[in-house]
């Protein structure tokens, strides 16, 4: 299985603290099956100018790679980060963040508010090679207001992600994101995984209840599809169609 959406590095924001916690949850990740993980850290531009972070990164990456090589610990790790939105995004500096040749790149949007241009600045990032790859989008409200809004993100060729998470929750989530996948509106799992205790990593979990509740698409097709996205066979999410709320999500 393929982890998109990680916070594992030490000590580099809110997710793992101390490199013992960073080993901790890799071993939790692997026990689950997990193989290959892309680490996530989160990126403010309008806080921290991207050499600075870049830097960071990479120290914590070679702290932490240093302690998988001495364990033997068998997963393979990609280098990227969980962007926050802002029009940036559509410079050719944040090239520098995707984790692929090809481009792929987790964009997050703010919480509470659907800001503006998301459309306009998510296909100039394409122009500039990029692959948004939409971050939880299990985790918007607007999203549940205004569903069409994912249709339409998708539709000009970014990528969705969910927290797996999403798949344990309320019904009203469950029932949300199983509609997304039908639609072809979500494509990629992780575990936004930040600490061992709080908010662990359970994308095992989430694929079983994937496999109970979605008769068409297997766990194997769910990691076949990753691996082709990672592997940039799969560069564009095809064709999508919207969900609607009717008596639940459909």
């Amino acid at each position: 299985m393929i982890d998109f959406h990680t916070h594992i590095l030490p000590g580099l924001d809110d997710g793992a603290k101390t490199l013992d916690e960073s080993i901790q949850l890799l071993k939790m990740e692997e026990e689950q099956g997990v193989d290959t993980i892309v680490l996530t850290p989160h990126y403010y531009h309008e806080r921290e100018d991207l050499k600075s972070f870049l830097q960071r990164r990479q120290q914590a990456y070679e702290r932490l790679m240093t302690t998988v090589r001495k364990q033997g610990i068998p997963i393979r790790f990609y280098l990227g980060a969980e962007v926050r939105f802002t029009r940036w995004l559509a410079s050719e500096e944040a090239v520098d963040l995707c984790f692929t040749s090809e481009g792929l790149i987790l964009v997050e949007l703010p919480f509470q508010m659907c800001p503006p241009h998301v459309e306009q600045t998510l296909s100039e990032m394409q122009l500039q090679g990029m692959i948004p790859i939409l971050a939880h989008v299990d985790r918007y409200p607007y999203l549940r207001h205004k569903p069409d809004l994912l249709y339409q993100w998708i539709s000009k060729g970014a990528f969705a992600q969910i927290n797996a998470d999403a798949l344990l929750k309320d019904k009203d989530t469950a029932s949300f994101v199983l509609a997304g996948m039908k639609h072809n509106l979500i494509h990629l799992m992780g575990s936004d995984t930040h600490s061992v205790d709080k908010r662990p990593p359970k994308l095992l979990q989430a694929m079983q209840v994937l496999e109970q509740k979605s008769k068409r698409q297997s766990k194997e097709y769910w990691e076949r599809r990753a691996q082709d996205i990672l592997q940039g066979e799969e560069l564009e999410p095809g064709e999508c169609t919207p969900i609607k709320k009717f008596l639940g999500w459909r």
